[in-house]
C-alpha cells in the first residue's frame, strides 16, 4: 500500500516537472549521431606509368628550354582502384634541356619534365615525371645514325683508299637526326617521385 502511494507520488512529481519545463520553453531534441570521417592518404609510388596524348608537336629543331608542353589523359588514372585523376585531366610541364642535332652524326637530345596534373574539377596535383624511355632517364634521343668505317690493309689499292676516305668524310659531314613527335601522339609518362595525396 505504502509502496503504491510512493510510486504514484513519484510519477506525479515527474509529470509535474515535465510540464514545468515545457511551460518554461524548454524543448528536448534528439541529437543526431555524427562522426568525423577519418582522413586517408592516396599514394602512388615512383616508377608508375600512365598514358597520355600530346597537345602539340615536340620538335628538337625548334624547341627552346622553358617551352611549355602539355598532354591529356584519355582515360581515368587510377591506382589500387582509387581514382587519382579523371579522363580529360591536363598534364603540364616544360622542356628542361634541348641539344640540337649537329654534324658528325650528332643526334638531338631533349628532356621534358611534367610538374602538375590539373583535373577537370580544377584540382592541381604536383608531380615530377618525364616521358618514359628505355634507359629510364627521360632523355629523348634522335635516331641512331649508322656509320660505316672504311678499313684498308697493305694490299688495298689507291683507288679503294680514295673511296674509303670519301666515305669517312661523308659520315663526318652528315647531320644527326632530330626528335620529332607529332601532336596527338600517345606517350607514356613515368613518375620519378611518388605522389601522396591527402583526402577527406
Amino acid at each position: 500500500m505504502y509502496k503504491k502511494i510512493s510510486l504514484y507520488i513519484a510519477l506525479g512529481l515527474f509529470l509535474a516537472s515535465q510540464n514545468m519545463f515545457a511551460n518554461a520553453g524548454f524543448q528536448y531534441e534528439k541529437t543526431p549521431y555524427s562522426s568525423n570521417l577519418q582522413g586517408y592518404v592516396l599514394y602512388v609510388p615512383s616508377g608508375t606509368k600512365i598514358s597520355a596524348v600530346l597537345s602539340q608537336e615536340v620538335n628538337s629543331n625548334t624547341a627552346t628550354v622553358g617551352q611549355n608542353i602539355s598532354a591529356i589523359l584519355t582515360e581515368d588514372f587510377t591506382y589500387n582502384e582509387q581514382l587519382i585523376a579523371s579522363s580529360g585531366s591536363v598534364i603540364s610541364g616544360s622542356v628542361v634541356s634541348n641539344i640540337k642535332s649537329g654534324i658528325g652524326g650528332k643526334n638531338a637530345q631533349m628532356q621534358i619534365r611534367f610538374t602538375t596534373i590539373r583535373t577537370p574539377y580544377n584540382n592541381v596535383i604536383p608531380i615530377s615525371a618525364v616521358i618514359a624511355t628505355n634507359d629510364l632517364t627521360g632523355i629523348l634521343n634522335g635516331g641512331t645514325l649508322k656509320e660505316k668505317s672504311a678499313h684498308a690493309d697493305a694490299n688495298t689499292t689507291y683507288k679503294t683508299s680514295i673511296a674509303g676516305g670519301l666515305g669517312i668524310a661523308k659520315a663526318v659531314a652528315a647531320k644527326g637526326e632530330d626528335i620529332k613527335i607529332a601532336s596527338n601522339s600517345q606517350i607514356n609518362i613515368i613518375f620519378e617521385q611518388p605522389i601522396t595525396l591527402g583526402a577527406q
